[in-house]
């Protein structure tokens, strides 16, 4: 009977354990984002941490992490911002092209 109930403790504790790790994970669902935007962000810092060494990323600390994904989606910001830019200078150009050679 105490063999059980050892075992049981010992379930019960790995189990409690299991249980928090998906919570600290879920850290943007309780700052009122939806689902979709959550799964979304997860999808995005599983990209932009594969950029790393998973196994270099898995041994910093939680801030440590934290911070790289943040100035990872800084830089990913930045370079979509100037995608963006330059998609518009090239639609301006083909449409004053356009203009020209219609006149």
């Amino acid at each position: 009977f105490v063999f059980c109930l050892k075992d049981y403790e010992e379930n019960k504790e790995g189990e409690g354990d299991k249980e928090q790790e998906p919570l600290n994970q879920e850290d943007p669902d309780q700052e009122g984002e939806g689902d979709a935007d959550a799964e979304k962000e997860e999808a995005e810092n599983e990209e932009l941490m594969s950029i790393k060494s998973k196994s270099e990323v898995q041994t910093m600390s939680k801030a440590s992490r934290k911070s790289y994904v943040l100035s990872l989606r800084k830089q990913l910001q930045k370079e979509r911002d100037e995608r963006r830019k330059l998609e518009e200078q090239v639609k301006e150009m083909i449409e004053s092209k356009r203009a020209t050679s219609q006149e």
